[in-house]
């Protein structure tokens, strides 16, 4: 046959299948490593400002509207303020879903007087 076909099977059957894995996380490992809450922050790590931004940018992919400070310049605190507390919900749910992607957690602090939320960013570690 033409382009070698059934050497090209019978080679394949021979030395079976490649194995392709995924390099993306499923949802439930996402999940999973967001609600870890056991986990201590690794002495030394710095939170990039590159990776809090990274966060930030998938959560504005909802199309809620937030507003989000680091105070003091720290990219390891992220402050969160929205309109109601679904919002709020949701958009810090986004940012979690991603710090985990990026194999970062985040310890949540509720704001006083509104729909906010304070972030603290760090690597884990168990």
């Amino acid at each position: 046959m033409a382009d070698n076909y059934l050497e090209k099977k019978y080679e394949e059957l021979r030395q079976g299948r490649p194995v392709i894995r995924r390099q993306n996380p499923s949802l439930d490992s996402l999940l999973s490593s967001a609600a870890a809450e056991d986990l201590s922050p690794e002495p030394g790590y710095r939170v990039d400002r590159a990776q809090s931004e990274a966060a930030l940018a998938s959560a504005s992919r909802l199309g809620v509207e937030f507003d989000a400070t680091m105070p003091d310049g720290d990219p390891a605190v992220l402050r969160i303020t929205c309109a109601g507390a679904f919002e709020l919900g949701e958009v810090v749910t986004a940012v979690r879903l991603k710090l985990a992607e990026l194999r970062l957690h985040a310890r949540i602090r509720p704001l006083d007087g509104g729909a906010g939320a304070e972030l603290r960013i760090f690597r884990g570690k168990r």
